[in-house]
């Protein structure tokens, strides 16, 4: 898949545009109202979803400075421990909030100078959930961006999503694609519910 992306720090906002394998448009604000549109259909998709809004993205926790605890802490996690590791690795273990409590057990980070690296949500019986390694960091508006993604759901015994996210050709400010940033859904799009 190629998207195109833009994020817009000030209003929390995102735009991706997707070009291959078929286009579309999602879109996002910092309270998970979320957009997903089909140009060809002219179709729309509306739904509200925090886990989907755009204060959630890897853009946000890091141009923001939240990524020491990628939005943990702002989640109602804990800090129950941080231990330092040989090869100069930092590793913080945070308990979840009573309400997600049934579910997740622990999330783990591992630090590697001040870049996150790895990223894991641990079940009732211990086992991974969810795994992300963050690698291949660039510096952008004084902030250090993974430019890697790798996330690893485990959905069940002895199965697993495995996504590769690549971001490439970073540009910020005046050096944005303004049609991208201004683009809008037309009025005429058919609202589809499912």
């Amino acid at each position: 898949q190629h998207s195109e992306m833009v994020f817009d720090a000030v209003q929390t906002a995102l735009i991706v545009h997707n070009t291959y394998p078929t286009e579309s448009y999602l879109m996002t604000n910092r309270i998970g109202e979320t957009q997903f549109y089909n140009p060809k259909t002219n179709e729309v998709r509306i739904q509200n979803n925090v886990m989907m809004s755009a204060e959630e993205s890897v853009f946000n926790q890091f141009l923001q400075g939240g990524s020491n605890d990628m939005g943990l802490k702002k989640s109602g996690f804990t800090l129950v421990d941080s231990r330092y590791e040989t090869g100069g690795l930092t590793v913080t273990t945070w308990a979840p909030p009573k309400n997600q409590q049934t579910v997740i057990s622990k999330a783990e980070i591992v630090i590697e100078r001040y870049h996150p690296i790895y990223f894991a949500y641990f079940n009732k019986e211990g086992k991974i959930l969810k795994k992300v390694y963050y690698s291949d960091y660039v510096m952008k508006q004084g902030a250090s961006i993974p430019t890697r993604i790798t996330s690893i759901d485990y959905t069940a015994e002895n199965d697993s999503v495995v996504a590769r996210i690549r971001y490439s050709d970073i540009k910020t400010n005046d050096a944005v694609d303004a049609s991208l940033q201004q683009f809008k859904i037309p009025e005429d799009a058919t609202v589809v519910k499912k």
